[in-house]
């Protein structure tokens, strides 16, 4: 959310006031220039670039009146509101920066991030983990974050609800988040290194679209920020499908030989935790074809591989919205959950069916004994404390 806008949301600044310091702030663009010739590459923009909401803000007549209402020098309400303005981006969990929709990574971070949101929240203050008494995510983790729009959500949720966490990170939007917004700066102040390597870069859209660094420099660096002395306690992974029998899938095999780096480095190290985040679309067989590459090469292997780490592989997901309406409906219990038994249309649609049928092979997979709590996690909102919570 732009400063400006987020003035007028938080009633800091009227309509009419909202209207007036916009109309200021484009008033230098002259309405008749020619097209052609603005965008001539020897014309001089230096005039046309639009000023900072908060500094027209700062030398109008309305910013006075603003700051005497709220019994404040003009400084003092800029300085106070935007340090407000970057703090509820984090509390939100709102990316600060805007980006663009044509890469995949930006249109990405837009599609279901209420569910990425939910995500992020449940892998760093849910607790999940030790008898109920702990989250996945702890205060003093040192964290790695590979590419990905769920995984930047999580990173995102780390900054809001953990402290001391060190981040290593290839991921573009929370480089960046962390470049703009001075909170989730301070929060990662133990440290934060970015993973270097070769930028993605698809030929056919001739743009990024993941959004990371990849090839055999980023796959190194990953594998020694895993290993070497400070050992990573969690990894923190985004796929692009994820399915019971085949496992993690990666979009290509540039974030295919990343991921699989980041895993098996995982493994090797003893990481306590390796938590793949996805929200229900990445759990249908029937999008299978759209989910790219396997990245274990038989059932049997991604099998064997969670059979032999059950203790620290998690899933968390979000279910579908028409589980989420009407879980008052539904049993609490993944495995006694019965959709078709409900006199509820929306929930026998087949891409319902789908996720729960996946929801339920997690859920035994995950769970060492019937006895014993599943690593397989659903995020939803809880309408009574406004935080999320696990579905069962």
């Amino acid at each position: 959310m732009q400063f400006g806008n987020f003035l007028l949301q938080r009633q800091k600044i009227t309509w009419e006031e909202y209207q007036k310091l916009i109309a200021r702030q484009h008033g230098h663009i002259v309405r008749d220039q020619k097209f052609n010739d603005f965008l001539e590459v020897s014309y001089d923009l230096s005039n046309r670039r639009l000023n900072p909401f908060g500094e027209v803000l700062r030398h109008s007549k309305i910013g006075q009146t603003v700051a005497d209402r709220h019994l404040q020098t003009i400084d003092e309400f800029i300085t106070t509101s935007v340090e407000e303005w970057w703090k509820w981006h984090l509390d939100s969990l709102e990316p600060l920066g805007i980006y663009s929709t044509a890469s995949r990574y930006g249109a990405q971070l837009y599609v279901r991030d209420f569910e990425k949101k939910c995500v992020g929240e449940l892998v760093a203050n849910t607790k999940v983990r030790s008898n109920h008494t702990a989250s996945i995510v702890r205060n003093g983790d040192n964290v790695v974050i590979p590419d990905g729009s769920s995984s930047a959500y999580a990173g995102l949720a780390i900054a809001a609800f953990r402290e001391n966490v060190r981040i290593t990170t290839s991921n573009d939007i929370l480089i960046r988040e962390m470049r703009d917004n001075p909170c989730v700066a301070r929060a990662f102040h133990r440290g934060f290194t970015v993973i270097g390597g070769e930028a993605d870069f698809d030929a056919s859209s001739r743009c990024a679209q993941h959004g990371g660094c990849f090839e055999v420099d980023a796959q190194k660096q990953f594998e020694c920020a895993i290993s070497n002395n400070p050992k990573a306690t969690v990894v923190v992974i985004s796929v692009n499908g994820l399915l019971p029998d085949d496992g993690p899938f990666s979009k290509d095999g540039d974030t295919y030989g990343v991921k699989k780096q980041i895993i098996d480095s995982a493994i090797e190290a003893n990481v306590r935790e390796i938590v793949f985040v996805a929200d229900y679309t990445k759990h249908q067989q029937n999008n299978r074809e759209q989910y790219g590459i396997p990245i274990y090469a038989t059932p049997r292997d991604w099998r064997s591989t969670v059979e032999n780490n059950y203790e620290r592989i998690s899933i968390v997901t979000a279910p579908p919205p028409e589980i989420r309406n009407h879980m008052n409906s539904i049993s609490g219990s993944i495995q006694d959950r019965d959709l078709r038994a409900l006199e509820i249309q929306e929930l026998h649609k087949q891409s319902i069916r789908e996720y729960d049928q996946a929801a339920k092979a997690f859920d035994s997979l995950l769970r060492n004994s019937p006895f014993e709590d599943s690593r397989f996690h659903e995020a939803i909102l809880d309408g009574g404390t406004g935080r999320v919570k696990p579905l069962h």
